[in-house]
C-alpha cells in the first residue's frame, strides 16, 4: 500500500488572507437577500441580521465580535474615520456600542454596495469581501473565519450555518482537490499549495523538479468549475487531479476511480491529509 502525506501550515491561510490589499471591490448595485438559514455558534443558535450575496453569507463584523467575545477567538473592532479603516485586534475584548444583534425581520431583497474601507488585523492589512447595506458593513463569514481561524460549515439538510471556534478554518479547495494514483510516482510528484498572491496552485513536477503542468484556483467559484473533472493535467503519465466533491467534513472518505478504491483521511488544515490506495 502506497501513501502520500501532505502537511499544510497555518501560514498557508495567512498567505491567502494577509495581503497588501484593501477590501475586495465589487460592482455597485449588487442585490442582497436576507439569510433565512439557522446560524449556530458552537452549537448555540443566534439570530443575526445577515444577507446572502452570490451564494455567500455576509454578517455585521460587530455582531460577530460581540457573540464571539466569550469564545477562544474573541477580537476587538475599532473604526478610524480619518483614514476610512477598520481595525481588528485578536485576541481582543470587544466593547459593545448598543446596537449589536438587532434584527429587522425584513425579508425583501435590498441593494448592497462595495465597501471601500481598509481592514487591518493586528496591524496587517487583510483582504476581506465586504458590502455596505443600510449604513452597516457586512463581511463574508468565511473570510472572517479564515482571518480568525474558526470553521464555517453549511448543513444543507437542516439549512444551518455552523460556526465552530474550536475547529480550524480550511478552504474547501485546499483540501478537496487531491492527486490520485494515476501518475508516475517514481519520476513525478504533485504538490498543492498557496502562493503569496492567494492562488491555490496544483503543480506536477518531473524527477528534476521541473514544472510539467499547473492549474490555478483563485476563488471558490473557480474551484466548483473543477469539481469531478479528471485529467486536468495531460502529459506522458496522464496525471489526474480528482476533486472530492463531498469531503468538506473531516474524517474518512472513500471514492472510486477507474475501479480502484481510494481512501482519504482528512484531518484539517495544519495537519495531515493521507491518501491511500
Amino acid at each position: 500500500m502506497r501513501l502520500i502525506k501532505k502537511t499544510f501550515s497555518m501560514l498557508l491561510t495567512a498567505a491567502l488572507l494577509v495581503s497588501a490589499l484593501v477590501t475586495t471591490s465589487y460592482a455597485a448595485g449588487v442585490k442582497a437577500t436576507p439569510t433565512a438559514s439557522t446560524v449556530k455558534i458552537n452549537n448555540y443558535p443566534y439570530a443575526f441580521q445577515a444577507y446572502t450575496i452570490d451564494g455567500n453569507n455576509y454578517f455585521k463584523l460587530r455582531d460577530l465580535a460581540m457573540i464571539l467575545s466569550g469564545t477562544n477567538v474573541k477580537f476587538s473592532v475599532s473604526w478610524d474615520g480619518s483614514n476610512n479603516s477598520i481595525y481588528m485586534l485578536a485576541p481582543g475584548y470587544y466593547a459593545p456600542l448598543g446596537d449589536e444583534m438587532t434584527v429587522s425581520g425584513e425579508t425583501s431583497v435590498v441593494d448592497a454596495t462595495a465597501t471601500t474601507s481598509s481592514v487591518y488585523l493586528n496591524g496587517k492589512q487583510i483582504k476581506l469581501a465586504a458590502y455596505t447595506i443600510g449604513g452597516y458593513n457586512y463581511f463574508k463569514l468565511r473570510d472572517i473565519g479564515g482571518a480568525m481561524n474558526f470553521s464555517v460549515a453549511y448543513d444543507s439538510k437542516t439549512d444551518t450555518i455552523n460556526v465552530d471556534t474550536y475547529e480550524e478554518y480550511y478552504m474547501p479547495a485546499l483540501l478537496e482537490i487531491l492527486p490520485d494514483a494515476y501518475y508516475d510516482e517514481a519520476n513525478e510528484t504533485i504538490h498543492t499549495y498557496l502562493t503569496d498572491t492567494g492562488y491555490i496552485t496544483i503543480t506536477r513536477y518531473n524527477n528534476t523538479y521541473y514544472s510539467v503542468a499547473a492549474s490555478n484556483i483563485s476563488s471558490e467559484n473557480d474551484y466548483t468549475l473543477l469539481k469531478n473533472i479528471v485529467n486536468v493535467f495531460v502529459g506522458d503519465s496522464d496525471a489526474v487531479i480528482k476533486a472530492l466533491a463531498d469531503s468538506k467534513d473531516e474524517g474518512r472518505k472513500e471514492i472510486q476511480v477507474d475501479g480502484k478504491n481510494l481512501t482519504c483521511y482528512i484531518v484539517g488544515l495544519n495537519q495531515t491529509i493521507d491518501i491511500k490506495w
